[in-house]
């Protein structure tokens, strides 16, 4: 096994992974050693790596390799994550709910144990697969692609009143006490730093429009809580998609999912994923795409003024949502700068034309 930068999986044996492959079900034969190889980008509030796996018998049906997954060692960011309930979260994503979404997501081998953080959930290695680019941002033909996927989604909860039993009442909603009350200290907390880098960079009326937003921001998360609701990922910037050689797409990363509006989905990722050439000429086109695909997947009680009207105030959510990245997260190097430039700069310039 060769060393790690992440302790918490260097220390991960044969016979530890053995026992974890075989309680999830993948296969019951012996890891005779690994490799742990830490990926070139990391979670904000996990660490991944790839393991590599070699069995004492080779056996065609267990996975070669697998990404681990590990909240971070660091005391206030795993607390901060055990506050909304991540990391249990994705794991009740994936042992009551992956089976039954209508899109591709990561097969997973094992669970882990959450809140704990001795063991990593196991899931399939995806590393080959092409990974949506946050700073080019989304062309017309991936967004078209995306949105019919997503309608797939939202159209198969929609309105399910299993979302809001007991038995997935771990998914995430703007009412959730420890969740409201972060969002709403950190875009407050951001706004100062936001405004020194970009005053000047991005036009005055519409940073008085983030300043507006900001001050509002309890009022708008309220208003983001209504109905219809469905089941949705909430994270959906181009970093959590990947894509296949033909171009297929899978969604990785559900720490976050949600009992929310579905066009929340849209909306934060038009925002901020989207070129901003493609955004601006053809935003009420892809909305209306996604209208016309929940119809087509059997909504029929969801208006196109309705659409409009929550799509607006999702998109201003969603751009105060994305006030952090450079109000709270460390942009260290010339990568970080440029994805926290091309996400806000995006998500600025669309909350202002779309009327927010």
């Amino acid at each position: 096994m060769t060393e790690s930068s992440i302790p918490a999986l260097a220390r991960l044996t044969p016979e530890e992974l053995s026992d974890m492959l075989s309680a999830g079900g993948s296969t019951k034969g012996k890891v005779a050693s690994l490799r742990v190889e830490p990926l070139g980008v990391q979670g904000a509030v996990c660490d991944l790596a790839r393991l590599t796996l070699d069995y004492e018998v080779p056996d065609p049906a267990a996975p070669a390799s697998v990404v681990a997954k590990i909240p971070k060692a660091d005391p206030a960011i795993r607390a901060a994550g055990i506050a909304v309930g991540l990391y249990e979260r994705e794991r009740h994503f994936y042992s009551q709910l992956a089976q039954a979404v209508p899109l591709r997501v990561p097969a997973c081998y094992f669970l882990g144990d959450g809140d704990a953080g001795e063991k990593p959930l196991l899931i399939e290695d995806l590393t080959a697969l092409r990974a949506g680019d946050q700073v080019t941002g989304f062309g017309h033909d991936e967004t078209v692609l995306l949105i019919d996927v997503l309608a797939k989604l939202h159209a198969a909860f929609w309105g399910s009143a299993e979302l809001s039993s007991e038995n997935l009442g771990w998914l995430l909603a703007p009412s959730h006490p420890a969740f409201r009350a972060g969002l709403i200290d950190v875009v407050a907390g951001s706004l100062d730093a936001f405004l020194a880098r970009y005053t000047g960079r991005l036009p005055s009326d519409a940073l008085d429009k983030v300043i507006e937003g900001a001050g509002r921001f309890p009022e708008i998360l309220a208003a983001c809580d209504g109905g219809p609701h469905t089941l949705i990922h909430f994270d959906t910037r181009a970093d959590n998609w990947m894509f296949g050689l033909d171009g297929s797409p899978c969604l990785i990363d559900w720490q976050g999912c949600a009992r929310m509006r579905g066009v929340h989905d849209i909306a934060y990722m038009v925002t901020g994923s989207v070129a901003t050439e493609v955004s601006h000429r053809h935003w009420e086109e892809l909305l209306r795409q996604y209208h016309d695909a929940l119809v087509r997947n059997g909504i029929g009680d969801y208006t196109w003024s309705d659409c409009l009207s929550h799509y607006r105030r999702h998109v201003t959510c969603s751009t105060l949502l994305m006030l952090p990245m450079i109000g709270t997260i460390a942009i260290k190097n010339e990568r970080g700068e440029a994805l926290a430039d091309a996400i806000l700069s995006r998500a600025v310039t669309h909350m202002f034309e779309v009327g927010s």
